[in-house]
């Protein structure tokens, strides 16, 4: 999921969404290449521990997270509110 700004114009959002997912997309098809680029910012991590963490958020879901990931945003978003974490409950644009 990324978020984005509502106030850029449309384009703007739906280039800047393209542009994230072709991203995801290339680190994904390319994990060696973007696992060995990520370590040289890592700290006192190794290889195998940095590539289970990077799975856990660059994922298939990571591209797609499908109606049950929707459910999950809406759902977290609602609690935040009902906890006052969030001012309103704002409203979601799945695009």
């Amino acid at each position: 999921m990324n978020a984005v700004r509502r106030d850029l114009p449309d384009d703007d959002r739906a280039r800047l969404a393209a542009i994230l997912r072709r991203s995801i997309a290339y680190g994904l098809s390319h994990r060696e290449e973007a696992l060995t680029y990520a370590m040289r910012f890592a700290r006192d991590v190794n290889t195998e521990q940095a590539g289970r963490f990077v799975a856990m958020y660059v994922n298939n879901t990571t591209l797609d997270m499908g109606p049950r990931g929707q459910q999950a945003i809406e759902e977290f978003l609602r609690r935040g509110h009902q906890a006052g974490a969030i001012p309103d409950a704002l409203p979601v644009v799945w695009a």
